[in-house]
């Protein structure tokens, strides 16, 4: 299954079971954010440096739950040290073991945090072509993989193999990716859930993994 799909699950499993903690115990407080914390570091010091978890949400935790925790911790109700805290632990896995992309991923949860922090993403000026892609990226991501394979495929078969045509090809993808992302956007992301969509999206979802599945067999 895919990473993203994972991690999503894997998020929406602890929100709900911190739920399920407070309604049970309501004098416990904040049982999302320690569930949470506990998987982001459990997988910065152990999963994510084990190749053995790189096809599970485990491996990939400790990026995604630095997000998560930024995103509290960044609010401007709570102290700066709450963030800076949090970069501490982050750098602090580093120094166990350090991997690029939890040094990237820590670079940018830090410049995302100090600018909500701060204010800063409010006080600029985002021109609207960038607050339309950032609005439908989610939905790019979704389709872009399998129209590049398209378009790659096409070009592969049909066109000479060369660096000016490939130049071409990669532009060409990028371009359909886009514009795939912005009509799934429009007729699927921003569509209201009715009760047909709740049938037929699961059945469509688990009919392309049982193709893919029989196809890689």
């Amino acid at each position: 299954m895919a990473i993203d799909f994972q991690l999503f699950v894997l998020s929406v499993s602890l929100f709900w079971l911190s739920r399920k903690i407070e309604d049970r115990y309501p004098q416990l407080n904040s049982t999302a954010l320690i569930l949470i914390a506990s998987l982001t570091i459990a997988s910065l010091f152990t999963f994510n440096r084990n190749d053995f978890w790189d096809e599970t949400a485990l491996y990939f935790f400790g990026s995604y739950g630095l997000g998560i925790l930024a995103y509290w911790t960044s609010n401007k109700d709570r102290p700066v040290l709450l963030l800076l805290l949090l970069g501490a632990l982050a750098v602090a896995s580093l120094m166990v073991d350090f991997r690029g992309r939890i040094a990237v991923a820590t670079m940018v949860m830090l410049l995302l945090g100090f600018a909500r922090q701060y204010g800063i993403l409010e006080r600029c000026s985002i021109p609207n072509f960038l607050t339309y892609l950032g609005r439908i990226s989610y939905s790019i991501f979704l389709v872009h993989f399998p129209l590049c394979l398209v378009v790659n495929a096409a070009f592969f078969h049909f066109l000479p193999h060369q660096a000016v045509t490939n130049l071409f090809g990669l532009v060409l993808a990028f371009g359909i990716s886009i514009l795939g992302g912005a009509l799934f956007y429009k007729w699927v992301e921003s569509r209201p859930l009715t009760n047909k969509m709740k049938i037929w999206l699961p059945a469509g979802f688990v009919t392309s993994g049982l193709i893919v599945a029989l196809g890689s067999s």
